[in-house]
């Protein structure tokens, strides 16, 4: 964050839980707005973030979000109070799509995904997995990971082999006069690669 005129922290980090969702109440709590309630007579959802502004004049503030699920293609995770449960899934993206040609049927692994468990308190990093010493911590957030699952409608839980066929005519649509052939293909995901396609960990500070 940077705001001269509005914070005297320089240089300082976060280490507050943050998520993308919470972007949007900081931004209404700086601006002194309100979102509404109605827009055009249609009834908005409510914001499901926290503000962070909170954090700004007290690097020690205890967190306010303190409770996420995460989900995308496979991989899931379930943060509740420092401690976060998580999933990955394989194949992934870069599994698949990474040589030329892609393997044909995508195999599909869901329901076979290994959690692990992380006290973010004293590990941010995801250094050590406590998924064995800790059972009931790691069944408490797989528990809590489905009841959020359903709330939010993230069930089924779709994974690459449920999108190979879309993404590839995703692909193929970008340049319809070269026709639809191995070559083609192969030109477009090297370009998809080249975009930056990589494995990243969520990080939690905030620089200000």
């Amino acid at each position: 964050m940077h705001w001269p005129n509005g914070f005297k922290a320089r240089g300082e980090v976060r280490t507050q839980f943050g998520h993308v969702t919470d972007l949007l109440p900081t931004a209404l709590e700086l601006a002194g707005a309100k979102a509404p309630v109605e827009l055009h007579g249609i009834k908005q959802t409510p914001i499901w973030g926290k503000s962070l502004v909170y954090s700004f004049a007290d690097a020690k503030a205890p967190t306010r979000h303190t409770q996420q699920y995460f989900f995308l293609f496979g991989e899931g995770a379930m943060v509740r109070d420092g401690w976060k449960a998580e999933f990955s899934y394989r194949p992934d993206f870069v599994d698949i799509y990474g040589t030329w040609p892609p393997p044909n049927p995508v195999p599909n692994n869901a329901g076979k995904e290994v959690w692990e468990l992380y006290d973010l308190n004293t590990d941010f990093n995801e250094r050590h997995d406590l998924a064995a010493k800790s059972p009931q911590k790691l069944k408490e957030l797989q528990n809590l990971f489905d009841s959020e699952a359903r709330a939010n409608n993230v069930y089924p839980l779709i994974n690459w082999s449920d999108m190979d066929t879309k993404f590839k005519a995703f692909m193929r649509a970008r340049d319809p006069s070269k026709g639809l052939n191995d070559e083609t293909d192969a030109n477009c995901l090297r370009e998809t690669r080249a975009l930056g396609v990589a494995k990243l960990r969520q990080t939690n500070g905030i620089q200000s």
